[in-house]
């Protein structure tokens, strides 16, 4: 077989459309997370100036002529958040909340990713014992045609009565209804490996005998 279940393992399982969601999740869950943990423990600066000018004569009639004064005031203030450090602070239970849904998140693409790789793997199994079941269902049908027809010799040359050829007939039939059956089994878990792939059978189908 050109294929086998490691190699179509790592070539399809990263492209289903299951796998590609939970990592979309994950990475979303870890924007979520940075930003609630940045948000909650990011200390703040804070920075305000006040300017007032004027002359010392504000309120009188000095005119033009009284001196012009400015007087400029600032303050700068750094809060560092604390809460979040404590357990049981809104804060902390918010990013003990996203760690947690990170976390759940990554252990469901485990198992995703576990559950593709032995599905993949009992697939192709069942396959190669298919095919080898069916190997030996032909060769079957080849003998059973084979015998058929010496019988129907036997039976025109008056050496073998009705009975055993018509005994060689049903056998003749079951063997290719065994093939046939063989042949179903064989299409069905093509069917569910293309599906266990995201791939179309027909190309999947192409490269397995």
């Amino acid at each position: 077989m050109p294929y086998d279940s490691e190699q179509l393992i790592l070539e399809y399982l990263p492209k289903r459309p299951d796998i590609i969601s939970q990592r979309q999740t994950i990475e979303r869950l870890e924007l979520t997370k940075n930003i609630t943990t940045n948000s909650s423990r990011s200390p703040t600066l804070e920075l305000a100036g006040q300017w007032r000018g004027g002359s010392p004569t504000s309120g009188q009639r000095g005119g033009l002529s009284d001196p012009f004064s400015d007087n400029v005031s600032g303050s700068l203030t750094l809060r560092i958040p604390v809460d979040s450090w404590i357990p049981g602070t809104r804060q902390n239970q918010s990013i003990r909340a996203a760690d947690a849904e990170l976390e759940k998140a990554r252990l469901d693409l485990q198992n995703t990713e576990a559950y593709g790789r032995t599905q993949i793997r009992l697939l192709m199994s069942n396959l190669n014992n298919t095919w080898e079941s069916l190997e030996i269902a032909r060769l079957r049908v080849e003998i059973a045609e084979r015998t058929v027809e010496a019988t129907a010799i036997g039976f025109r040359n008056g050496t073998v009565g009705y009975q055993e050829l018509e005994d060689r007939r049903n056998d003749l039939s079951d063997a290719r209804q065994r093939l046939l059956q063989g042949e179903l089994s064989y299409q069905i878990l093509l069917l569910d490996l293309s599906a266990a792939l995201n791939v179309d059978w027909k190309t999947l189908g192409r490269a397995l005998p």
